[in-house]
């Protein structure tokens, strides 16, 4: 019987550079349960959007492009939707609106 288990990899969560244009990089991940994923590997830069998920890797073997990812941050994933409350919201609508409620009279 075949166990439907996916078990971690050995090699663990790796990409390899396949190729390049200027600091961008084409890159394939090899995650730990064995997906393999296509993306473009770019450095993250002050006031630019930030469209994918952040990775921080280190070098396995630099001279083929291969790296380790050491961690990694979601910005579409919803490991941080719950900052986004009901409250936050009405009060960006309140500040960034032009629909500005008075706070007191006098």
């Amino acid at each position: 019987m075949g166990d439907d288990v996916k078990k971690p990899c050995d090699a663990g969560d790796e990409l390899k550079v396949l190729a390049a244009n200027g600091d961008d990089r084409l890159v394939v991940r090899h995650t730990a349960d064995h997906q393999q994923v296509m993306g473009v590997l770019r450095p993250v830069r002050d006031g630019e959007p930030i469209t994918g998920d952040v990775l921080s890797v280190e070098p396995i073997d630099e001279a083929n492009g291969v790296y380790r990812v050491k961690d990694q941050f979601s910005a579409t994933g919803k490991s941080h939707s719950g900052a986004v409350t009901d409250n936050f919201r009405r009060g960006w609508d309140v500040a960034f609106s032009g629909n500005r409620h008075p706070v007191g009279q006098a």
